[in-house]
């Protein structure tokens, strides 16, 4: 079994700081594609009122905005290299300014912090310097360089492709088996083909858990479980709550489970599971502790073998303990591959 953590995002709910500089990024972008403002001029030769036009996309001041925007995800790219959005965000900007024809310093200042940490693989776990067959000497340009940067940690075949030591090319992944595994389909209060589970000691009393959708950030909703109190108890167990699936099927090709999740933790861990939940002996194909993320977003990644014959199993994400849990997206997709050509 092999398993990735990466960093992904931060949570909404981050620090004041961080959110002013996404409010200021956010402004400066809009401004690149605002309509300009109509002319003050009469219009004599129309009987049509003015209209306001869109602003040209490479116009001066499309440029000084991209150029800005530039300059501050690079400074937050600087400060926080394992938030995957800021990273989204910054090769958006360079990839525009290139296009425009626009070689900018920001964008070349971040290009080479990245390939500097190419050899860094000892210590940063799955960032830029463990590019994916991609010494960017290769590369031409800042935006490259941040684009195959964005890929290497985020592609899930070129990432299936480096966990088999096989050319990406030969990697086809299927579709996503769990149903709703986006949690974007809601009945009442839960997720559609999810239900909700508890344990909360013998009596049934040892503690109380809110589970939903959080929906603070419009657009952005996801599935989250918050523990109001619980935790251990005296006989060596801990309360928890978690969000159980419908069976889907699995055959005997390898699989790639992706769950995107963030957390902030005083007590115990998160898990994701997949198998026989409601046999104690059955087959468990995943039973991964989910690392305390501080509030970011994160990727857990397992790649394992399917059991020798069709088998139906159950995912499920739990919140162990006391905490928060927040889910965005669970992805079981089959791995197809030539492996003859590599054993």
């Amino acid at each position: 079994m092999n398993i990735l953590v990466t960093s992904w995002i931060h949570h909404p709910h981050r620090e004041r700081g961080l959110a002013a500089v996404a409010l200021t990024l956010s402004l400066l972008l809009s401004a690149c594609t605002a309509p300009a403002q109509p002319s003050s001029h009469p219009v004599t030769q129309s009987p049509s009122p003015p209209t306001a036009q869109p602003a040209p996309r490479h116009s001066p001041s499309a440029i000084r905005n991209l150029q800005q925007a530039a300059h501050y995800y690079n400074h937050y790219h600087a400060l926080a290299p394992d938030d995957l959005l800021g990273l989204k965000r910054l090769a958006g900007v360079c990839i525009a300014l290139e296009e425009a024809g626009v070689e900018d310093p920001s964008c070349r200042e971040a290009a080479e912090r990245v390939m500097e940490g190419q050899g860094d693989k000892g210590t940063r776990g799955q960032g830029e310097g463990e590019m994916l067959h991609s010494p960017f000497s290769t590369l031409h340009s800042p935006a490259s360089v941040l684009r195959e940067a964005l890929e290497a940690r985020t592609d899930d075949r070129r990432i299936v492709a480096e966990l088999l030591d096989v050319p990406v090319e030969d990697v086809e992944l299927g579709p996503n088996l769990a149903e709703n595994g986006g949690f974007e389909k809601w009945e009442n209060i839960g997720p559609a083909d999810w239900r909700l589970g508890t344990y909360l000691g013998q009596s049934g009393g040892e503690g109380l858990y809110v589970a939903g959708q959080d929906t603070l950030v419009a657009g952005e909703e996801v599935a989250r479980i918050t523990t109001l109190w619980g935790g251990a108890m005296p006989d060596g167990t801990m309360t928890y709550a978690e969000y159980i699936g419908d069976p889907l099927l699995v055959t005997n090709a390898k699989h790639l489970v992706s769950l995107y999740y963030a957390s902030r933790r005083s007590e115990g861990t998160g898990l994701v599971f997949l198998g026989e939940y409601t046999r104690p002996d059955g087959l468990v194909l995943v039973h991964a502790g989910l690392p305390d993320s501080d509030g970011q977003w994160s990727v857990i990644r397992v790649l394992v073998d399917g059991p020798p014959a069709p088998t139906a199993v159950m995912p499920l994400v739990r919140n162990w303990g006391v905490g928060q849990l927040w889910i965005d997206k669970l992805e079981i997709r089959p791995v197809a591959y030539t492996e003859g050509l590599y054993q």
